[in-house]
């Protein structure tokens, strides 16, 4: 088993990453925003702790999100290493198609359409100023680690790439449009992935800004690079701030509530009165 100090890792595996790799129980931004946005019993089936097996949440849509991060954050030295493409109308069920298969066992395959699509969100990056040339001059999936003084707690954070004084997360999206990109960010706990991540460098002695490049999947793959303004960023710290002693109250009592105790009456909405009401009314 691998154990991380204090400090700013690299090369660790993703399972590394999200199991118990740290001196004591640790936890990371994703896990406290599903406490946060839900409960402790939610919380804790997404932690390595969980004494639920994980569910497999694999899916087509996700092999290709990971092939196009791969590609784009980590360059394309590291996806020809771990990817390679099918090439055009190639069928496995022929003998070339067998022999090209078991020649590239080992590496995951994107078809011909897919790479097709990345190459064309990397033409989509390129052609936008303020991320082209983001991914540069820095390291990809680096690992921040420190220990939480109040809590005891060893916090993990994972920016798609870090450089000097600014980790960035590039994340795809269907409307790339400040507005509606604005809402996915405080519903999908952008806000608390970030504040958590800036805490963490800046007590490591590395202070960075946090930005997001965010692009859309389908063409022209629009981009654009976004920062969280101060009190989006407080609100985000809030949240892990309180998620956190709660998560820490739970691992002391080794209890992780659900949503209610015994039987829970409901009160009728005020949705539902108001339905009821224009009901009752004349025609």
């Amino acid at each position: 088993m691998i154990t991380l100090g204090e400090g700013i890792h690299a090369n660790v595996p993703m399972e590394t990453y999200h199991g118990n790799c740290c001196a004591g129980p640790s936890v990371s931004g994703s896990v406290l925003y599903t406490l946060h946005e839900s409960c402790p019993a939610k919380a804790l089936s997404r932690h390595y702790l969980s004494p639920w097996p994980q569910e497999d949440d694999s899916s087509d849509a996700k092999d290709f999100g990971t092939a196009a991060h791969c590609y784009l954050v980590e360059g394309k030295e590291a996806f020809a290493a771990r990817f390679v493409v099918k090439p055009e109308d190639m069928s496995f069920a022929t003998k070339e198609g067998k022999a090209w298969k078991a020649e590239n066992e080992g590496r995951e395959i994107v078809t011909f359409r897919e790479f097709e699509k990345i190459t064309g969100m990397a033409i989509g990056l390129a052609s936008n100023p303020g991320a082209m040339g983001a991914f540069s001059e820095g390291a990809a999936e680096m690992t921040a680690i420190w220990q939480d003084p109040e809590t005891g707690l060893w916090l993990k954070a994972r920016p798609d790439y870090l450089r000097k004084g600014l980790a960035l997360n590039y994340k795809t999206t269907k409307d790339a449009a400040a507005e509606p990109w604005k809402r996915q960010a405080w519903n999908l706990g952008y806000h608390v992935s970030a504040a958590l991540c800036v805490d963490i460098l800046k007590a490591l002695g590395e202070p960075s800004h946090y930005a997001f490049v965010t692009q859309e999947k389908t063409a022209p793959y629009l981009c654009a690079v976004r920062v969280l303004a101060d009190d989006f960023l407080e609100g985000g710290r809030m949240i892990y701030r309180r998620a956190l002693r709660k998560f820490a109250d739970c691992i002391a009592a080794d209890k992780w509530p659900g949503f209610a105790d015994g039987v829970e009456t409901i009160p009728l909405p005020a949705w539902a009165d108001r339905t009821l009401a224009n009901m009752e009314s004349p025609l």
